[in-house]
């Protein structure tokens, strides 16, 4: 079965990467790429290159030599499903419920691949087009690093990413909580300058506080993500995915996040999960989820209880984790798709 796809084709992007493992595991060879603010490259020399919203023409030049069209997130035009319908072929979606709006047209869409529960109960309308699965990743990508000792103080190490939305890295909370702990080191790795998106008491923090380490990086390695440090801060107010957290753990870091799905449907120890403070619907243009905002006196309490402690066992735990329950060698995403022809 030929395979098809309309994606991202840059590896500075989350969906971009998840775009290059989509195609190297499931064996794609064609490929219709949207335009991102990131950028864009050329995978294939059959690649099709389009603006932020492909033409029918291109939906259709790309239709033309595949059996299945898979798109990730948002398909940027909701006739590719009606036109591949037409033509007899068979599609699918990677559902990131935060950009999925039940009013637009994917009725001729054939399968909802849903990462998270969240998404799942979203599509309930959808029925048994649904399939709720852990979306894999590259895990042979990411260097395990056995992280904790005896006599270690750990370090903490939270990834702001490009910032974005609602700011939903929490990266405000994560400075102003750190700053009130009594924990030894935090680095804070930033994809670009997101001063204007903290508080000015956040601010204030970084430029008094030396225990954090703010640094811009845009690396092409995400492992110098995870190459420093102990564990990692993710208290995402939402996330479609929450890809950063798989990355963290299979590198060994284990990771305090958000008490909310999905980020704590990836290693749910209620150690390291966060309260929230409740959460509010949130409707701008096409988003549409739930928003938590996190207790910033819970994760404080984290901090100091995980500055102290031996996690060699739990940096092996979510490890394992994440290759038992994250790895494409374990995934059953192909033959399930294979099922669709």
């Amino acid at each position: 079965m030929e395979l098809g796809i309309i994606c991202y084709t840059n590896l500075r992007s989350g969906l971009g990467i998840f775009a290059k493992e989509f195609i190297d595991n499931l064996g794609i060879d064609h490929i219709l790429s949207v335009n991102s603010v990131k950028g864009r490259e050329d995978w294939q020399e059959t690649q099709i290159n389009a603006s932020m919203r492909p033409n029918d023409s291109q939906i259709i030049e790309l239709l033309e030599k595949i059996d299945l069209l898979i798109t990730l997130e948002i398909p940027f035009n909701f006739n590719a499903y009606r036109i591949a319908k037409e033509m007899g072929k068979k599609s699918a979606v990677v559902v990131n419920h935060e950009w999925f709006n039940l009013n637009d047209n994917w009725g001729d869409c054939d399968l909802f691949i849903c990462p998270s529960k969240t998404a799942y109960d979203k599509l309930g309308k959808f029925g048994d087009k649904r399939l709720l699965i852990n979306v894999p990743i590259d895990i042979s990508g990411y260097k395990f690093t056995p992280r904790g000792g005896l006599f270690n103080s750990n370090v903490f190490v939270h990834n702001a990413g490009y910032g974005g939305i609602f700011k939903r890295k929490s990266t405000d909370e994560v400075i102003r909580a750190f700053h009130k702990s009594k924990a030894k080191k935090l680095i804070i790795n930033a994809q670009r300058d997101i001063g204007d998106e903290l508080s000015f008491q956040a601010r204030e923090i970084l430029s008094e506080d030396t225990r954090i380490d703010f640094r811009i990086n845009d690396y092409e390695d995400n492992n110098e993500l995870y190459k420093e440090g102990d564990i990692a801060i993710q208290p995402s107010k939402f996330e479609g995915y929450g890809r950063a957290i798989i990355e963290a753990m299979a590198c060994g870091m284990p990771v305090i996040t958000t008490n909310q799905d999905p980020m704590n449907s990836f290693y749910p120890d209620k150690e390291l999960l966060i309260k929230t403070d409740g959460a509010k619907l949130n409707a701008e243009g096409i988003f549409n989820a739930e928003v938590f905002s996190i207790d910033v006196c819970d994760l404080t309490e984290k901090i100091n209880l995980f500055s102290k402690t031996n996690i060699r066992n739990l940096s092996h735990q979510v490890r394992k984790e994440a290759e038992n329950k994250f790895n494409w060698t374990n995934s059953n995403l192909k033959e399930t798709l294979c099922r669709l022809n």
